[in-house]
């Protein structure tokens, strides 16, 4: 194996325990939320934080990317702090602007989501959250570009762990509701990202560049457009669906978004926040077509993987971590994996895009998605509420995908075996349907799903997709873990 995937393997581990905690912290808060909150309160939260990330987005949050690419394009060291001094003090001033125009406009953008002006004082203040959040944003990229993980996951929990603390105090000791979330994130932001921008201009200067800010950003615009219309995407079905079955349904939808979003935290964002900045670097090596080829299988077996194990067990975890008003969102959530699974192997795929500086791929693929999801929303949302929701989403991430792949192709061609994806998502799709076949009785139900899952694993393990070489390797990898466990015995 390529030494710079061996390294970005390792790193993805480091990463990967600490989503693990991160995780966890969150679960913590679900029950906290879905019995102190209603699933009315859970669908208004979750419509602010999308009406968060839009207004995000436009104001330069894409710029991660821009500064991973410019970073590596120069060789002197103060030019590499002029783009990362140019970036953040970039993203602060132009999310301080759109924090104002927010917090001006809440009253019309209450309307606009919910229908209704009684939120806009809610998100007058969650406004704020868009500067505090902007502060760590490019300092945490300085750290994955050092390649320093361990520090990475030591802040990110300290920021979960802080909110988490608030969330605590606001929502069950002071009985804030709503309101209380706001305060926690917007409070654990400032004090978080504050004392990280600090350290960093202490480190690059203060050095903002208009024409350095010009090439970022001219790199970023088609990522921006992209981004913006990926959350039309999230917002989209929320609001037709709030305003064809009301916020019980959104209630629902958003929880069952929440769970399959633990795919993309636990398998595919700590590989790619090891991946993300050194793929420029390695794509142009020598064996940079033999290291994304093993990426790419590897990907696919754990993507596939965990969708599945997470679909099979979807119904068992959500009644254990929530109260029986959002125990229907379990049947949305095998749709919604199958979507996350699609998106996950877009952003694989999009790397020759980025290389060659034709981001504007991007935002063409995100275009054509974004009509045919519109076409899904008209057709699904009215007739099958939530259900038809989670399906537009499904679509418009199989366009995406078949877009991007073939454009990426065009420009640099990995000759990436698609038919191995395309293998294992056959092999995930029948046991998910298989697993639907189990018991209802919860004992009987869970060994027939553990059955299920163990059968899937196997069918994976000896198909093609995974080479006789990588199973003799994962053969003595497990041999090897067993004698050493047994000796410590």
């Amino acid at each position: 194996m390529a030494d710079g995937l061996k390294k970005t393997l390792s790193h993805s581990a480091i990463y990967g325990i600490g989503n693990v905690l991160q995780r966890v912290v969150g679960f913590v808060m679900l029950p906290i939320y879905t019995r102190y909150l209603t699933p009315a309160d859970y669908g208004v939260i979750s419509m602010m934080q999308i009406l968060l990330d839009l207004t995000s987005l436009f104001f330069g949050m894409q710029l991660s990317t821009a500064v991973f690419r410019h970073y590596y394009k120069e060789k002197e060291q103060s030019a590499r702090n002029e783009v990362l001094s140019t970036a953040l003090g970039f993203v602060v001033i132009s999310k301080g602007c759109g924090a104002l125009l927010l917090s001006l406009a809440a009253t019309p953008a209450s309307f606009l989501l919910f229908g209704d002006t009684a939120y806009s004082q809610y998100i007058g203040l969650f406004a704020f959250a868009l500067l505090t959040d902007s502060l760590g944003f490019i300092p945490f990229q300085y750290i994955r570009i050092q390649e320093k993980p361990r520090l990475f996951v030591t802040l990110s929990i300290i920021k979960l762990t802080t909110q988490l603390t608030m969330n605590i105090v606001f929502i069950i000791v002071l009985n804030m509701g709503v309101m209380g979330v706001i305060y926690s994130h917007v409070l654990s932001g400032a004090l978080i990202g504050g004392s990280m921008a600090i350290t960093l201009l202490r480190t690059t200067g203060w050095r903002i560049r208009w024409a350095r800010a010009q090439t970022l950003i001219g790199y970023s615009w088609p990522l921006i457009g992209a981004g913006l219309l990926g959350l039309y995407l999230t917002a989209g079905n929320r609001v037709v669906l709030s305003r064809t079955h009301g916020l019980d349904d959104l209630g629902l939808l958003a929880l069952a978004s929440q769970l399959a979003l633990v795919m993309r935290s636990l398998v595919w964002q700590p590989f790619n926040q090891a991946w993300g900045p050194q793929r420029f670097r390695l794509i142009q090596t020598d064996g940079g077509r033999a290291t994304y080829q093993r990426a790419f299988t590897l990907v696919i077996v754990v993507l596939c993987g965990a969708g599945t194990a997470l679909a099979v067990f979807a119904e068992e975890f959500i009644e254990l971590m929530s109260a029986p008003a959002f125990h229907e969102a379990a049947t949305l959530v095998p749709i919604l994996i199958g979507a996350e699974i699609l998106r996950c192997m877009a952003l694989f795929a999009n790397t020759p895009l980025l290389v060659s500086d034709r981001t504007i791929e991007m935002l063409k693929s995100s275009i054509i998605g974004a009509v045919v999801f519109t076409v899904a929303l008209v057709f699904l949302v009215p007739r099958w509420g939530a259900t038809g929701a989670a399906f537009a989403t499904l679509i418009n991430a199989s366009i995406t995908l078949l877009w991007i792949a073939s454009k990426a192709r065009i420009q640099i061609d990995l000759r990436l075996p698609w038919w191995k994806f395309l293998l294992a998502l056959g092999l995930a799709l029948s046991a998910m349907l298989a697993s639907q076949l189990a018991p209802e009785a919860l004992v009987a139900g869970m060994l027939a799903k553990t059955l299920v899952l163990s059968t899937f694993c196997l069918c994976i393990f000896v198909s093609p997709v995974i080479t006789q070489q990588e199973r003799q390797l994962t053969l003595a990898f497990v041999r090897s873990a067993l004698r050493r466990s047994s000796s410590q015995l």
